[in-house]
Formats: C-alpha cells, structure tokens, sequence
C-alpha cells in the first residue's frame, strides 16, 4: 500500500499468560512511534473492550467478535465461527481479522491474497479464512489509498538491534534466549555466513559470562547479552 509503519507489540509471558495486544500506526510520513488515540479497535475479547475502548476516538470505528463480546455498538463479525467453520484453531481468527480489515479499508482481495501467499504455511487455509471474513465485512467510512511509493522493508525492533550491532563492527554474538530478546540471537545465527558473525548460544545465563574472553583473545567486537535472574 505505500505506507511507513510502526507496530507497538504488547504480550505477556506464556507461563503467567495475560492480555496481548498490538498498536498499529500507518501515516504518508515518517513515524518512529505509536499513538495512544486509535482509529479503529478490534476486539476479540470483552477483556479488550473494557481495556481499550478509551483509546478509540471519537469518530473512530469498533470491529468486535460478534460470538465473543457483547457491545450496543460496532461491526461485529463472527470471528470464531469463521475459523470454527474452516476447522482450524483460534488463533487464526488473526487471519479473519485481516479479511474484515482489508474490506473494511476498501483493500482490495487481490492485494490481501498477495500477502497471505507469502506465509509459508497453512496458505489455503488462510486464505479460506480471510475470505470468508471479507466477503462478510461492509466497508466503512475509513479508507486506505494505495500510494504510488516503492515497498519499504518492515524489519523488527529485534532485526534492526542486530543489523546496528553487525554495521557498528559485531562478529561474534554470545546470548543466551529470553524474551524480548530472543529473536536478536535468532536473526543473527540465521543469517552467519551473510553477515559475517559467529553466534554462540550457551547453555545457560552465567555459562554466558564468560564466553567472551575465552572465545575472542583478538580484538574483536564483541557483544555480550546476557539476562541475569536474582535468587535473593
């Protein structure tokens, strides 16, 4: 579509569980961060209602899970039957979200069809599901233009981190994984020979600590990331 993106990602940790939730901010230009007031909301859940209505502004549309959450006012979609129908898993009521976006936005099927078919799995599931979920969406008020801009790559916060380090002269990465930073170690080890990095992943925190100086005796960059747990 041509547009700068910011994604704002909010989840907790998977042992304790908790409400996840992302900002999206789309703009023509430049944006380095996320807004608070939003312009449309969507709820799969009454938890996400309750917590973010206040965020939604004043002209700003609700798209809610109709067998999910109760609300006088909104577009509500069955999200849950959609992908009960499909005979797929909840979370890939994600997918029915972006049909009914896609329609909602006057983004035509062609271009979410494009998209969906660059996920390496489940594609003709997903396709089904964002399908379904489209043709049952009316547009709204709100609508994207295509701009007539060349593609920008969409890199994480993670991604990025790594590509600063290995421009600022990284070559050796030693981590041991732990949310959010896992996916630094992830990206660098994926792509060593590309990079020119070598990535070491210990077996614990503290068997982090000294791996740099018995792995890197030449003056090297060396970047040490490592997380600390407090037993006190």
């Amino acid at each position: 579509m041509g547009y700068q993106c910011f994604v704002y990602d909010d989840y907790q940790s998977l042992i304790r569980g908790g409400h996840n939730f992302n900002i999206i901010r789309a703009a023509q230009e430049k944006v380095l961060a996320h807004n608070e007031k939003i312009d449309v909301l969507v709820a799969l859940d009454q938890k996400t209602l309750s917590r973010h209505r206040h965020q939604l502004r004043q002209n700003g549309v609700l798209v809610y899970d109709s067998d999910q959450v109760e609300v006088e006012r909104g577009l509500g979609i069955p999200f849950h039957s959609i992908v009960k129908k499909a005979d797929s898993i909840p979370a890939m009521k994600s997918t029915a979200v972006m049909g009914a976006l896609a329609k909602m936005l006057g983004i035509t099927w062609a271009v979410l069809e494009g998209t969906l078919t660059h996920i390496p799995k489940k594609v003709e599931l997903n396709l089904k599901i964002a399908r379904d979920s489209f043709d049952q969406t009316m547009r709204s008020a709100l609508t994207l233009k295509r701009l007539d801009r060349e593609m920008q790559p969409l890199v994480t916060g993670n991604e990025a981190m790594a590509l600063g380090a290995v421009h600022a002269g990284l070559k050796m990465y030693i981590a041991y994984p732990m949310t959010p930073s896992s996916g630094i170690l992830h990206y660098l080890a994926a792509r060593e020979e590309a990079l020119g990095v070598v990535t070491v992943h210990p077996e614990s925190e503290t068997v982090s600590l000294p791996w740099p100086f018995r792995a890197c005796p030449m003056p090297w960059s060396r970047q040490l990331h490592t997380n600390m747990m407090n037993t006190d």
